[in-house]
């Protein structure tokens, strides 16, 4: 053979060679061959029905939708955008003879355990999409069997490589209601009183943060299965028990307070804390309080109504409440004191109740709770 046609040969394997590797994708990002996603099951799992499996053939064999989905960052620019097309988890709920009027939360799991609850107000909006394609292509191995999104919902309900999906009817724990909303609680804690109390920790994760354990402040509480939270913007978050005191809250640095870990997902930290509760107690966050609630004044005083703070927050109605300081001096007001009732930051920084028509002795100088009287 000549060598001009041996160089012939070998350039011609080379181009199949090459031409076979470009159809293999790149790192597994577009679906192969061997990748068949539709044999790929989802189980779902409530308490009528038990666990039941579904493959992405059966989601597919189901009414579809299509929706355009668009992701913004922090400062409202477009991050991501892309077409997807999936089934209604309403529709699938249907298909199973399974009644989505009295849902409470609905939990989603990743197959590397990445969980969400998803509360009761966004269920009853009933667009949560189990999508199987985006941009016209089935999920990869990453992503699949199926990705949930809730349109102009956070992204963190947005949970891809979704294996299981939990129906819960109230059935939490705690104190938390059917709808998986807050509950009735006992006492409520102004966490800027309760802060000296704590250890506070350098927090690795961002440069000049401080942070301290979740598991800290929740130590002295009777707490259910879920810790609630709520940001000044009035996103709100459900978020597991075990998981949580895992965590940090941020105190010093960017979007404080807030709910972060080292190793927690982006999509599940809450910047601006207004509130976390579980059990029968919850924790506000008077400085972001102060943005969230409608203005109150006392004798030119400026904070937030106390009866607000009950009402919004489901303090048990009772004859007295106790309000103490951090000093241990603690003074009784009725029920119907509460709506001459203030909280308020003094110039000295520390946290006060105020009253409009009350003796003196009510306005409680470093307040650290409100609590229902036994």
């Amino acid at each position: 053979m000549k060598l001009t046609s041996k160089w012939a040969l070998l350039t011609i394997v080379l181009v199949l060679t090459l031409g076979l590797a470009a159809c293999g994708g790149t790192g597994g990002e577009v679906p192969g061959d061997d990748y068949t996603s539709e044999d790929n099951v989802v189980v779902i799992e409530c308490e009528e029905a038990g666990e039941i499996e579904l493959s992405v053939a059966d989601f597919m064999d189901l009414e579809a939708v299509s929706e355009e989905i668009v992701r913004l960052d922090d400062n409202g620019d477009v991050e991501e955008q892309y077409s997807i097309k999936g089934v209604l988890l309403e529709t699938v709920l249907a298909h199973l003879e399974i009644g989505i009027g009295d849902l409470g939360t609905v939990r989603f799991t990743a197959g590397d355990g990445y969980s969400v609850e998803v509360p009761n107000n966004i269920v009853a909006g009933g667009k949560i999409i189990l999508a199987y394609e985006i941009d016209g292509e089935p999920l990869h191995e990453n992503t699949g069997p199926i990705r949930i999104f809730i349109p102009d919902e956070e992204s963190m309900y947005w949970v891809r490589n979704t294996v299981k999906i939990n129906l819960n009817r109230g059935e939490s724990g705690g104190s938390q209601d059917p709808s998986g909303e807050i509950g009735v609680l006992e006492q409520i804690i102004f966490f800027e009183t309760l802060l000296p109390e704590l250890e506070v920790l350098d927090y690795i994760a961002e440069a000049d943060a401080k942070a301290v354990k979740t598991e800290a402040v929740f130590a002295d509480v009777q707490a259910g299965s879920l810790v609630q939270m709520l940001a000044s913007d009035g996103f709100e978050k459900n978020e597991e028990f075990a998981t949580a005191i895992e965590q940090y809250v941020v105190v010093e640095g960017e979007n404080t307070p807030a709910f972060r870990g080292p190793d927690l997902p982006r999509g599940m930290h809450v910047r601006d804390l207004v509130w976390m509760g579980s059990g029968d107690t919850g924790f506000l966050f008077v400085k972001n309080g102060l943005e969230y609630f409608d203005e109150a004044e006392v004798d030119g005083d400026k904070g937030i109504s106390l009866k607000d703070i009950a009402d919004k927050f489901s303090l048990k109605e009772a004859d007295t409440y106790i309000l103490e300081s951090d000093d241990g001096y603690s003074v009784e007001i009725s029920y119907e004191e509460l709506e001459a009732g203030i909280v308020f930051f003094r110039d000295s920084g520390e946290i006060s109740s105020a009253f409009e028509g009350l003796p003196k002795n009510t306005a409680v100088k470093g307040l650290l709770s409100i609590r229902v009287a036994d």
